[in-house]
C-alpha cells in the first residue's frame, strides 16, 4: 500500500558505483595504482577512494554493482583471466562509528567478513582485500552502524537505479499467494 503523506516508502538512491580495470596486468587499467607480479601470484593495489558521503552527483558509466571476467593480454577470455589480491583503500581521516565493507557483486552483495574493511591508524584510512579474477569490477564503500550506510558514497536522486516489482494474488480458500505480474523499471538511464 502506497501512501505518499509521511514518506515511509521513501528510500535512499544511492549513488554511482566506483570502479576498477584490471583486465590486464602487463599495465596498470583504469583506478589501479599498480600491479606486483611474482612468479606464483599478482598483486594490485588501486588508488585511495575518497569519501564522496558530501560530494554533487557525477554520472559515469557503470554497470551497477556487477562485474565481468576478462583477460586481455591472452585469447580465451574469461576461462583465461587470472586471480589477483585486489587491496581497497578508502581515505576516511578517521574511524566511523560502524563497519565499512566493501559491496557490490563481487562480495555477493554481502556485508560478510571478506569485504570488511580495517581502519589503519597510520593512513587514517580504512584497507581490505579480495581475491578476485581479473575483469572489470564495480563496488562501492557500505557502512554498517549507527551512521547511514551511504555515509562514504552519498545518495543522489540523479542515480542510476533498477527496480523490480511483484504483484501477488491470493484468492479466496487458497493458502499461499500466486504471482500474478512483474515489471523491471529502469530509473535515470544513462543514455
Amino acid at each position: 500500500e502506497y501512501r505518499h503523506f509521511n514518506f515511509e516508502n521513501n528510500f535512499m538512491a544511492g549513488n554511482q558505483y566506483r570502479f576498477f580495470d584490471l583486465r590486464t596486468l602487463n599495465f596498470v587499467g583504469q583506478n589501479v595504482q599498480e600491479v606486483k607480479l611474482e612468479e606464483d601470484s599478482a598483486e594490485a593495489f588501486l588508488f585511495p577512494d575518497k569519501d564522496r558521503g558530501r560530494e554533487v552527483f557525477a554520472q559515469y558509466p557503470e554497470i551497477n554493482g556487477n562485474f565481468t571476467i576478462n583477460n586481455l593480454e591472452v585469447e580465451g577470455g574469461p576461462s583465461a583471466a587470472d586471480y589477483v589480491t585486489v587491496n581497497f583503500m578508502v581515505d576516511t581521516g578517521r574511524p566511523i562509528n560502524g563497519d565499512v565493507y566493501i559491496f557490490g557483486a563481487l562480495t555477493d552483495w554481502k556485508k560478510g567478513p571478506q569485504g570488511k574493511m580495517v581502519f589503519d591508524n597510520e593512513t587514517q584510512m580504512y584497507t581490505g582485500s579480495l581475491f578476485l579474477k581479473q575483469g572489470w569490477y564495480n563496488y562501492q564503500y557500505l557502512v554498517e552502524g549507527e551512521v547511514s550506510p551511504y555515509l562514504l558514497e552519498g545518495s543522489h536522486f540523479e542515480t542510476e537505479n533498477e527496480y523490480e516489482i511483484f504483484f501477488y494474488n491470493r484468492p479466496v480458500g487458497a493458502r499461499a499467494d500466486q504471482l500474478v505480474g512483474y515489471r523491471k523499471i529502469l530509473h535515470n538511464p544513462q543514455r
